[in-house]
């Protein structure tokens, strides 16, 4: 990941901390409804990652499997949390900056 993502990255992946101080009620009103979006940036020249795996049969398992990952490289630039319901935007990380909507 390069620099400017919103994203902090570490050997298991990457996390963001996000806090959202809110009162009992408002809590209890929103854990089911908070949303995450992510404003990116496609990075790289190429703009999929393809990645071909496959198992083996054996004679315990005599299935073979195929399957292909496609991967989109981006930098986040953004991380909004917001109100399912309302739209309603909580809380913005990232750079404010940003030429996109």
């Amino acid at each position: 990941m390069r620099a400017g993502s919103v994203l902090k990255e570490y050997d298991q992946g990457w996390f963001a901390t996000i806090e959202l101080p809110v009162g009992a009620s408002e809590a209890v009103a929103l854990k089911n409804n908070l949303r995450i979006a992510l404003m990116c940036t496609i990075a790289g020249p190429e703009n999929f990652i393809l990645e071909d795996f496959s198992t083996e049969a054996t004679l315990s398992k005599p299935v073979e499997i195929h399957w292909r990952v496609r991967r989109l490289p981006v930098i986040i630039d953004r991380l909004l949390v917001f109100d399912k319901r309302s739209g309603r935007i909580l809380v913005t990380l990232g750079d404010s900056r940003s030429t996109r909507p």
